[in-house]
């Protein structure tokens, strides 16, 4: 396996416990499998680097006056440490109307990983670096194609809509093809 995506911990913000949710750090990922890919892995891990931060949680008691609207004690937040173990929670949720595409991208030579958000050099090093490629596979165009033919054929259906959703997704992937596909389908439509 290649990692397709890292979502570095800055991506997981903490999150006040409210009603119905406790303390937590919560971050949402959109991945969509690309043409003919079966199936999406997770693999969750940390850093040393993040095992060495803490998060400031807010103080029970100052939650329960802002829920209760009474006044907000003066006492300091308590101070988590982050450690190896810990309880995960994931939602997973299907939607063909994604717009993020994460997998292959058009004319790589070899699947590089990708980090989303911005970094900064000192986190780029922490991480963890994928094997390299011992032998460069080249990439099929079979997904620029397919990204060109469904252009086309929504401009034909008049769905320009779900024409310019697979514009951009094709163009999140670097197609050098999608834009002169979508902008001839138009063309040729009037």
């Amino acid at each position: 396996f290649s990692p397709a995506a890292w979502f570095p911990s800055r991506c997981f913000t903490y999150q006040q416990p409210g009603v119905m949710a406790a303390d937590r750090l919560e971050g949402v990922m959109k991945l969509t499998p690309v043409p003919g890919q079966q199936k999406i892995y997770l693999l969750v891990f940390t850093t040393e680097k993040d095992l060495t931060q803490t998060t400031t949680l807010l103080d029970p008691a100052k939650a329960y006056a802002r829920g209760t609207g009474h006044a907000v004690p003066d006492i300091p937040d308590p101070v988590d440490s982050h450690s190896l173990s810990g309880r995960l929670k994931i939602n997973v949720s299907t939607s063909s109307a994604s717009s993020l595409l994460v997998g292959p991208l058009f004319g790589a030579s070899r699947s590089t990983p990708v980090t989303v958000g911005q970094t900064d050099p000192a986190v780029q090093a922490a991480q963890p670096t994928a094997a390299p490629d011992t032998k460069s596979q080249p990439r099929v165009t079979d997904t620029e194609s397919y990204f060109n033919q469904s252009i086309r054929q929504a401009v034909a259906q008049g769905n320009i809509d779900k024409a310019l959703k697979l514009l951009d997704e094709a163009e999140r992937l670097g197609s050098p093809s999608a834009r002169k596909t979508f902008i001839s389908s138009v063309k040729g439509k009037e």
